[in-house]
């Protein structure tokens, strides 16, 4: 054989093949593979007459390798098919069968990568690195049964940082093969898709219930987060797919009414959306244009999820993107949601208000005047709302950001509501604000004064009104929080005397 100048044949020469002429121990064959595999990791494939490789690269595809049931066997040859690979890169020298048995075959040996203590843990971790390292995972994009192969493959690498005992260091290479055939998959099957994404529905509930994140949560975001564009489409058709379904009714009925079972998938569909936007928000590009049709949508049910799921959003803290600003057509029509026809729907839309009002400044005065329309709503449940709601305020964030002349005056008024909870409610808030920022009142700061030194002689006002029940709302309000019963008695006095004096004097 003539070797081209400057390049060097393969000096292994040795049979693979056990036959009945030529029968090769297991123990033999190992030592064979082993010799093998130590010539061909060291192998530049820039200076390999690559001819001389034919023949054991033909050999290790042999069904007697690649199902035998010698774990040294199995994992020795799928290192030495790793480097045939680089070898040949960027063309794989097999079939699309063949292929898929090799990568089979990978998957299986990889599998063991959680156990340090079997005999051939570093062949595994040298298998795995030589795929992160060649890319050549992403030969499975190309091959008829890719689509099994990639939710094979996600399973397992999935398990194994979801186990114990997988080194550290491994995570980084999983999380580098994963993103490869993402990249590169012209689709990524469904259940896929799913596994990457409820690791962010799961991680939250652990947060919330745990205070640890769950296993599998920051492979996902580190997929994600190095493949936003590809990822963004894909989660897009995800949503879109399941939003039709869920929403698209009984073909025995003209109307499109949704299921239980449809508004359960719905639901959860949404707070995924929630949780992707703390997350990596870019992902959510072409979802908000869905999200923001539900917000108009006739179904009332789809529009009042889309209300809570948009202020949810908004409210979420340290984003790295600004969603007003990024999506202003569906913050404008969510904006304006206490406008709906629907009280339903203008009472959601305070669901999220205080969470917003704690982690937002820049959108105050939108806020503000929301507020002002469901404080003075025509359906009393809307009003109760907003009382409710804004009652669980700190003082001092209400006084900061919400208390202007027009909202206070208001809830003046609403003080001598007829609908006994609305007032009620009002009441509390009022003397809450009085007793938490009563050591401000008087302090050289008129806006302060202005808005909160009138509520002792609103309240007190009241018992003209000459009804049971709001003279003793009153005496109590009067002696928990005007004056405050749990104060010392110079204290008490102070406080009497300064609300009387201030509004009478």
């Amino acid at each position: 054989m003539v070797v081209a100048k400057g390049l060097h044949k393969l000096k292994f020469d040795q049979e693979l093949i056990s036959t009945v002429t030529n029968h090769i121990s297991s123990k033999g064959l190992i030592s064979r593979l082993q010799e093998l595999y130590e010539e061909l990791s060291s192998v530049d494939p820039d200076s390999l007459d690559i001819s001389s490789v034919t023949s054991v690269k033909d050999q290790l595809v042999n069904k007697k390798l690649l199902k035998n049931t010698n774990s040294g066997i199995q994992t020795l040859t799928a290192c030495c098919l790793s480097d045939i690979l680089r070898i040949y890169a960027p063309d794989a020298p097999y079939n699309a069968q063949q292929l898929s048995d090799i990568f089979k075959l990978f998957f299986h040996t990889m599998k063991h990568l959680n156990n340090t203590d079997n005999g051939y843990h570093n062949l595994q971790m040298y298998l795995i690195s030589r795929l992160s390292e060649v890319r050549s995972i992403v030969l499975i994009t190309d091959l008829p049964n890719s689509d099994a192969l990639t939710q094979q493959i996600f399973n397992i690498f999935y398990d194994l940082v979801s186990s114990d005992g997988l080194p550290s260091r491994v995570v980084p290479l999983i999380s580098d093969i994963l993103t490869e055939i993402i990249s590169e998959s012209n689709s990524v099957p469904h259940q896929t898709l799913k596994l990457i994404l409820n690791k962010f529905l799961t991680n939250n509930k652990s947060l919330s219930k745990f205070g640890t994140t769950v296993p599998g949560y920051k492979l996902s975001l580190s997929i994600c987060n190095s493949n936003i564009d590809r990822m963004a489409r894909l989660i897009t058709q995800f949503f879109s797919e399941i939003i039709y379904d869920c929403t698209k009714g009984d073909d025995n009925t003209e109307e499109d009414i949704i299921s239980e079972q449809g508004l359960s998938q719905l639901k959860k569909l949404h707070m995924l959306a929630i949780e992707l936007w703390k997350n990596v928000p870019e992902l959510l590009s072409s979802v908000m244009g869905l999200i923001d049709n539900e917000l108009d949508a006739d179904d009332e049910t789809v529009r009042d999820l889309a209300t809570k799921t948009i202020g949810d959003i908004i409210a979420v803290p340290n984003s790295r993107m600004n969603f007003v600003e990024k999506h202003s057509d569906t913050y404008v029509n969510w904006i304006k949601k206490p406008l709906d026809r629907s009280p339903t729907i203008r009472s959601s839309w305070l669901m999220s208000l205080n969470k917003i009002i704690l982690n937002r400044s820049d959108i105050i005065n939108d806020i503000n005047k929301g507020i002002m329309k469901t404080l003075v709503d025509s359906d009393e449940k809307v009003r109760l709302v907003s009382c409710q709601e804004l009652v669980k305020l700190p003082s001092t964030v209400f006084l900061k950001k919400i208390a202007t002349e027009t909202i206070m005056a208001t809830f003046s008024r609403l003080s001598r509501e007829k609908h006994v909870e609305i007032r009620n409610t009002t009441l509390l808030l009022l003397s809450n604000l009085y007793d938490d920022l009563f050591d401000q009142l008087y302090k050289n700061d008129p806006k302060v004064d202005k808005l909160i030194g009138w509520i002792p002689d609103d309240i007190l006002k009241l018992i003209y009104i000459n009804e049971k029940s709001i003279n003793a709302l009153v005496d109590e309000v009067l002696f928990e929080k005007l004056i405050g019963l749990q104060y010392d008695s110079d204290k008490r006095a102070a406080r009497f005397c300064s609300a009387i004096d201030k509004n009478h004097g």
